[in-house]
């Protein structure tokens, strides 16, 4: 099939990937663009959890927090499995819709914990904030990204609608359905998807495109994007054995026609046939009853001859006795066949043993195409080990990048406060450096300033003044080497 995906960019390339690796055609149009915030910290205080309903929500939490210590609750498994490659250490999963999550939150919480935290956009599906704060927890809702909708579909996306070459549509959220519906009325397109089937998440979902249209309108048995995908696979199971059976039934019902048509005979036919068999069945030959005629006294007409039907003896009906001999001969044939066939083979014909032994033409290529189906589901598991091989790499990308990003503005707050330091211990160095200075120069000012005022009693401050400045030098060039190492 040739689908439409209507999810975010991101999340529509890890989709289409799986659906073309299951056979489908993928034409991408994303109706909403997430736009994270740009926000600097989190308060953490008297947190009992983490709350997420999408990936988004998670991925922006990733962005700006760098606790994974706290639970964390997520909507699906998919969600939470991106949790666990994130580094978050307690991760629970609904494994459902935002119902099943705020259940899940009451049996695995307690109110007294402290306050649930739920990361999310401008924009939610479900209220899971009535839930909880019926059941008496304390819930905080952090808006850490917008989801921008699209004003119109891109020219590609408007030419596939108009030419009919589309034939389903994935949604996945009432947002994204309420924006594709807004759309679809604004540009006249609502004859154009008579034949498209809608494959919708959630009920939620399928409510906000009641009325439009849709061939059909399609639900997942559960709210997740896997349940979904096999909705589909289904479907299209179907629609394949359907196209494959269609011609096999017309077939059938010619053939069944033939015989009829020729077991039947025409009425001429019959009545062309009489004839002669009464005149074969009859008795008399023809010249007799003849000259019968023409030497009686009385003219007489000629006798009409009948048709003379040989009466045929009753046969007793043996086919219940001749089906119950041949049922028990084959049976016995079946029995004895492993026995009979080494000493039958060994006098047969290579074509007919071959026959016998079940070496067709017909077996060998059942075993080529079993080989192929084979090679075929080993490319398929191959191909979803990648995709969840990619997936994992682009959440330890998500998280390796956040980390940088903390230790690139951790480093740039730690080299502005070096260089503070460093400008204040320049400029004491400086001081001290005068300071040194001025006392090196101190004792040759007071012996040129009064020479014979020197003494004895004079020379023992000099030399305590000289030891000083001594300490000073060598601190000073303490100083100095360890300015070098910063």
């Amino acid at each position: 099939m040739k689908l439409l995906i209507t999810r975010p960019e991101q999340a529509s390339r890890i989709l289409s990937e799986k659906l073309v690796s299951d056979g489908h055609e993928v034409l991408c149009s994303a109706l909403l663009e997430i736009v994270f915030r740009d926000l600097e910290n989190l308060d953490l205080q008297n947190v009992q959890a983490f709350v997420v309903t999408s990936a988004n929500g998670l991925t922006a939490l990733v962005k700006l927090t760098e606790n994974r210590d706290l639970p964390l609750f997520a909507v699906g498994d998919k969600t939470a499995k991106a949790a666990k490659y994130a580094g978050f250490k307690t991760v629970h999963s609904a494994n459902g819709d935002v119902a099943a999550l705020g259940d899940l939150i009451e049996k695995k919480s307690a109110p007294a914990d402290g306050i649930l935290v739920h990361a999310g956009g401008a924009r939610l599906a479900g209220d899971l904030e009535k839930q909880v704060l019926g059941a008496g927890f304390s819930y905080r809702r952090e808006i850490l990204y917008d989801a921008n909708e699209a004003e119109t579909f891109p020219e590609t996306t408007r030419a596939e609608l108009i030419a009919g070459s589309l034939e389903g549509i994935l949604i996945f959220s009432p947002h994204t359905a309420k924006v594709f519906k807004r759309i679809v009325d604004a540009e006249g397109l609502n004859t154009h998807i008579e034949k498209l089937d809608a494959w919708c998440l959630s009920s939620n979902v399928a409510c906000e495109i009641e009325g439009m249209g849709f061939r059909r309108v399609l639900i997942a048995k559960r709210p997740t994007e896997d349940a979904l995908l096999d909705l589909i696979e289904k479907n299209s199971a179907l629609k394949v054995q359907e196209k494959t059976n269609k011609p096999d039934r017309q077939r059938e019902h010619a053939v069944s026609k033939t015989p009829k048509q020729e077991a039947t005979p025409k009425k001429s036919e019959t009545k062309k046939v009489e004839p002669a068999k009464t005149a074969a069945a009859s008795p008399i030959p023809a010249t007799k009853v003849g000259a019968r005629i023409r030497g009686s006294e009385k003219p007489t007409s000629a006798p009409t001859s009948k048709p003379f039907k040989a009466v045929e003896p009753v046969k007793k009906s043996n086919t219940t006795r001749n089906a119950a001999v041949l049922f028990f001969v084959f049976c016995l044939g079946l029995a004895a066949w492993p026995l009979i066939l080494p000493q039958v083979s060994k006098i047969l014909p290579e074509q007919s043993r071959n026959i016998l032994q079940g070496y067709l033409g017909a077996q060998s290529g059942d075993k080529e195409l079993a080989a192929k189906v084979a090679r075929l589901e080993q490319a398929v598991a191959a191909a979803s080990a990648a995709t969840s091989r990619t997936e994992q790499n682009l959440m330890e990308i998500s998280a390796l990048k956040t980390q940088v990003e903390k230790m690139s503005a951790q480093t740039g707050s730690s080299l502005v406060g070096m260089s503070d330091r460093l400008s204040v211990t320049v400029g004491a160095t400086k001081s001290l450096s005068a300071s040194v200075e001025t006392l090196k120069s101190a004792p040759v000012q007071i012996v040129t300033s009064a020479p014979e005022a020197v003494s004895a009693s004079s020379a023992e401050p000099s030399a305590a003044a000289a030891a000083n400045i001594a300490k000073l030098e060598a601190a000073l060039a303490n100083l100095s080497t360890e300015l070098s190492k910063v």
